[in-house]
C-alpha cells in the first residue's frame, strides 16, 4: 500500500487564528504548540512512510518550510509556491496535475492540512488503509471523526450504508449548521466531524472539479502548464492563478456524493483552529488551566495563559485566553477569541509589525530584527552551515557586517576574501555581496543597516542558490574592513 500513496500537505494560512503566537510569517502550523515538532512537521513525519509528499504552501512561507524540513532532515517530492491564496480545491488541483505531469496519475493522493493533531498514529494508519481499498474501488474516500461535543463551526458528514467494513456512503454534508442542528446531529449517532483529510486518484479529482467548476479547473491547468521550476520550488503561473475562484475541497463533493465514501477516524483527531480548540488539546492543571512560561494564578479556572516575557498573574478569572509574547498581548475570553481575526485584520492597516515576527526565514538560515525605524535597522543573521545568501544590491543602504560567529567567504562586487569571527566589512549602497558558511556550524552576524529602510533589495540569484558553492579565493593582502572605512 505504501508505495501507491502519494501524500499532499497543504500549509496555507494568514496567522490570524492563534495572533499573537502566530504571525504572517508563522501561521500555527509552524509552531511548536504541542510539542517540541511544530504541527507541519508532524504532518511531514505521519506521511514518511510513503511517498515523499507534495507540499503546497503560500510563497512567502518557503524558507521557514524549507528549516523545518532541514531541521527534521525530512524528503519531499514537491514545493509548490502558491502566489496567491485561492483555498483548498485549487490548491489541490496544483497538486494533482503535478503529480500527473510527474507519471503519478493512478497512485493515491491522501491529502492532509498541516495544522491538525491526530493521537495514534499506528490507528490513524488503519484508517488510511480502508481509504485505500476503498479507492481501489473506484470511491472518493473522506475522512471523519466521532463528534464529542456539538460545534457550529465545523462541518459534519451523514454516514448511511457500510461498504464492506471499510466505511459508509455519505448521505449528506453539512458546513456550519446552526448550534442546534449541531446538537442533532452529535445525538443521532450517524454524523462525523469533517476533518478535511482525503483519498482519490489524481485523475479522479480532476474530473470532479471539472464537474464542479470547469472555470477553476481550466485556470488551474493553464497555471501549472505555465509554472516555473527552481530545483525544489514550483511556482504556478501568476496570472492564471489570480483568475481562479476561491473554494474549498470540500464543496468540490458535496455537491454529487454518489460516488464518496466516509471513512471514520480510528483515533481522536483535532482540528487546532483557534484558541479554544489549542486550548482543548494542551495538557492542563487540576483548575483546568494551561500554563506556559512565567506564570502566576489564583482563584482562575478552565483557562489558557502563555507567557514569553516578563511575569502574567490572573486572578479570579475563568474561561480567559492570555497570550503575551515580547511585542503583544491578547486577553480575551473563550467564547469571544475567535474574534482576534478582526484585531488581526486591523493590524494590518498601521501597526503591521505586530502582524509578524521580528524572527523571519530566509533563503540560508534566519534573520532576527533588534531594532528598526525608517532610517536605521539592527539585526542578527544566522546562516546554516555550508549555505550561502542570495547575491543582493541595495541602491540606497549601507550595509555593516560584524562576524560573531563562525567563518566564511563574502563576495563583494566580484571579490572573495575569508572573514573570521571579530572582524567587520562595510557594503557601500550600491554594492553586489553575499556570503558563504564555509564551516558545519552556523554563521552569525550582527548587522547595522542605515538607509531607506522601505526599499527592496534586488536579488541577482534566485532562491534556490543558497547553497550554490562560491570559488574559494582568497585575494592576497586583502583584509575585512572596519566599519569606518564606510566613513
Amino acid at each position: 500500500m505504501t508505495g501507491n500513496i502519494l501524500p499532499v500537505i497543504l500549509s496555507g494560512g494568514s496567522g490570524s487564528k492563534l495572533w499573537p503566537l502566530s504571525r504572517t510569517d508563522t501561521p500555527k502550523q509552524f509552531l511548536n504548540l504541542t510539542n517540541e515538532d511544530s504541527l507541519f512537521q508532524e504532518t511531514i513525519k505521519r506521511v514518511s512512510r510513503f511517498q515523499s509528499p507534495i507540499i503546497v504552501a503560500n510563497e512567502e512561507h518557503r524558507f521557514l518550510i524549507a528549516e523545518q524540513l532541514r531541521v527534521t532532515n525530512a524528503q519531499f517530492a514537491s514545493l509548490i509556491l502558491e502566489p496567491i491564496p485561492r483555498d483548498t480545491a485549487p490548491a489541490v488541483a496544483l497538486a494533482a496535475l503535478e503529480a500527473i505531469s510527474n507519471g503519478h496519475k493512478d497512485d493515491i493522493l491522501l491529502v492532509l492540512p498541516a495544522d491538525q493533531v491526530i493521537e495514534d498514529e499506528e490507528a490513524f494508519m488503519e484508517s488510511v488503509e480502508a481509504g485505500f481499498s476503498l479507492v481501489n474501488s473506484g470511491k472518493i474516500v473522506m475522512f471523519g471523526s466521532t463528534p464529542t461535543c456539538a460545534k457550529s463551526n465545523y462541518s459534519y458528514i451523514e454516514m448511511g450504508s457500510d461498504i464492506d467494513g471499510y466505511g459508509h456512503d455519505v448521505v449528506s454534508y453539512i458546513e456550519n449548521p446552526q448550534l442546534n442542528k449541531a446538537q442533532h446531529f452529535v445525538s443521532a449517532g450517524n454524523y462525523l466531524w469533517g476533518t478535511g483529510i482525503f483519498m482519490f486518484t489524481p485523475q479522479q479529482y480532476m474530473e470532479k472539479l471539472e464537474q464542479y467548476d470547469s472555470e477553476i479547473a481550466r485556470s488551474c491547468r493553464v497555471s501549472h502548464v505555465e509554472r516555473r521550476i527552481e530545483n525544489d520550488f514550483i511556482r504556478p503561473g501568476i496570472e492564471a492563478f489570480e483568475a481562479c475562484s476561491s473554494h474549498s475541497l470540500n464543496y468540490t463533493f458535496v455537491n454529487d456524493i454518489k460516488n464518496t465514501a466516509v471513512v471514520p477516524l480510528l483515533t481522536p483527531w483535532h482540528d487546532v483552529g483557534g484558541w479554544n480548540d489549542l486550548w482543548e488539546v494542551m495538557p492542563k492543571n487540576e483548575e483546568g488551566n494551561y500554563i506556559k512560561g512565567n506564570v502566576v494564578t489564583d482563584s482562575t479556572t478552565n483557562s489558557f495563559i502563555h507567557s514569553e516575557s516578563g511575569i502574567v498573574s490572573v486572578i479570579g478569572l475563568e474561561n480567559i485566553i492570555v497570550a503575551q509574547t515580547h511585542d503583544a498581548t491578547l486577553i480575551a475570553s473563550k467564547d469571544k477569541a475567535g474574534l482576534v481575526k478582526k484585531v488581526f485584520k486591523s493590524l494590518q492597516g498601521d501597526n503591521t509589525k505586530y502582524t509578524s515576527h521580528d524572527k523571519t526565514y530566509i533563503s540560508c538560515g534566519h534573520k532576527t530584527v533588534i531594532q528598526e525605524n525608517s532610517t536605521t535597522k539592527y539585526a542578527e543573521i544566522t546562516i546554516n552551515p555550508e549555505c550561502s545568501t542570495r547575491l543582493k544590491r541595495y541602491h540606497k543602504r549601507q550595509t555593516y557586517w560584524i562576524i560573531t560567529s563562525g567563518s566564511g567567504i563574502l563576495n563583494l562586487n566580484e571579490t572573495h576574501q575569508h572573514i573570521n569571527k571579530g572582524e567587520s566589512i562595510c557594503m557601500q549602497a550600491g554594492s553586489v555581496y553575499n556570503i558563504k558558511n564555509i564551516t558545519d556550524k552556523p554563521l552569525k552576524i550582527m548587522e547595522v543597516s542605515l538607509g531607506d529602510m522601505n526599499e527592496k533589495a534586488d536579488f541577482i540569484t534566485s532562491d534556490t542558490q543558497q547553497k550554490s558553492i562560491l570559488p574559494v579565493t582568497t585575494i592576497s593582502g586583502v583584509s575585512s574592513q572596519s566599519l569606518k572605512a564606510c566613513n
